[in-house]
């Protein structure tokens, strides 16, 4: 017996159909926004924690996040179903956060390191951290 899994009827998808991303993803691919603002909501947050573990950098992450959500939409039609869509999309977050990784590896490779603490503070902080902070506190 066949049951609908979701009540949008431009987007039903039926137990032992094929699944819900796929077609909304072909309909991405015919232009559909509703379809990609749904495709969007089912994966931005997968995307995101992806990239996110990735990069480490929550700034960097939201913008490779955005820009493969982007691409899913420019490119939809790219899709060839050899994999689940969560794959393809993934793929693409993959890539796009190695090259980002990349860019930001040149961005800091000719830049002079940072200073040490003990250079921003003219002593060594961190020779007696105790007596330090009893001389700051008062205490000794």
């Amino acid at each position: 017996m066949l049951a609908t899994v979701r009540t949008d009827e431009r987007f039903a998808v039926t137990e032992g159909s094929r699944d819900e991303s796929r077609v909304l993803l072909e309909a991405v691919a015919q232009g559909d926004r509703a379809a990609f603002e749904r495709l969007f909501r089912q994966f931005h947050a997968t995307v995101y924690r992806f990239t996110f573990r990735m990069l480490g950098d929550a700034d960097l992450a939201d913008e490779v996040c955005s820009d493969t959500l982007y691409t899913v939409w420019t490119d939809a039609a790219r899709f060839r179903g050899q994999s689940a869509v969560s794959s393809w999309i993934l793929g693409i977050a993959c890539n796009k956060s190695l090259k980002a990784l990349r860019t930001r590896k040149r961005r800091t490779r000719g830049q002079e390191p940072l200073a040490d603490v003990e250079t921003l503070t003219g002593e060594a902080a961190f020779d007696d951290p105790e007596g330090r902070l009893s001389a700051y506190s008062g205490a000794t």
